[in-house]
């Protein structure tokens, strides 16, 4: 089945074959899964929902769509063959290919999860322990969850697998050029190192490069 994608965004021609390569490598059929490239950016639209000012988001579709839905997206999310949808927004789709692709990897991730494919189940225990030694809880929220910490690693391993190991270390490289990034992506290299020595069943690869 090949996957799905919809919307008025310039770069849609240029993303598709590297989107569905994520699809693709991920094993699964997108079944009931649509992806939406948006072309407008709704960060200061005071009437559009939250999710919406995000660069991303998996939304599970019911039928039923809130007026606070970007016009655009409504229709599709109305669709009854449409049970899934991963919206990119704007913002990220004017970004570097590398980032377009992490955040979608990081997103099917979790269509996955949703769908029963895979769970987070195992790292959800290495965190546990993680948290307990260190006397921490959660430091970012989108890496010290289970299911995001699961996301982020098969995002870095997918565009590996995409662009190859030199390419994503490289990208790395330029997120780590203010002192925010580095923090995060050397928590990240951590936390999967971490999660490997406690359950060495886990299937995650460290991101490289150098803070």
């Amino acid at each position: 089945m090949v996957l799905r994608l919809e919307g008025n965004h310039f770069r849609i021609d240029e993303l598709r074959p590297l989107l569905r390569r994520v699809s693709d490598g991920a094993g699964i059929e997108p079944v009931q899964l649509a992806v939406f490239l948006d072309s407008i950016d709704y960060a200061s639209d005071a009437s559009i929902d939250d999710h919406f000012r995000k660069p991303a988001g998996h939304f599970v579709c019911t039928g039923a769509v809130p007026e606070t839905v970007p016009a655009s997206v409504r229709p599709l999310m109305a669709d009854p063959t449409c049970r899934h949808l991963i919206w990119l927004s704007k913002p990220l789709l004017d970004e570097d290919v590398e980032q377009v692709l992490w955040v979608f990897a990081h997103e099917y991730r979790h269509f996955m999860h949703r769908t029963g494919i895979v769970d987070a189940n195992e790292i959800a225990c290495s965190l546990m322990v993680i948290h307990q030694n260190e006397g921490t809880t959660i430091q970012y929220e989108n890496l010290d969850r289970p299911e995001e910490l699961d996301c982020e690693l098969f995002a870095h391993e997918t565009l590996k697998k995409i662009l190859g190991a030199e390419a994503v270390d490289s990208f790395i490289q330029r997120r780590c050029t203010d002192p925010q990034g580095a923090a995060y992506y050397q928590r990240l290299r951590h936390l999967a190192h971490e999660v490997k020595a406690s359950n060495p069943g886990v299937q995650v690869t460290p991101a490289s490069g150098r803070t």
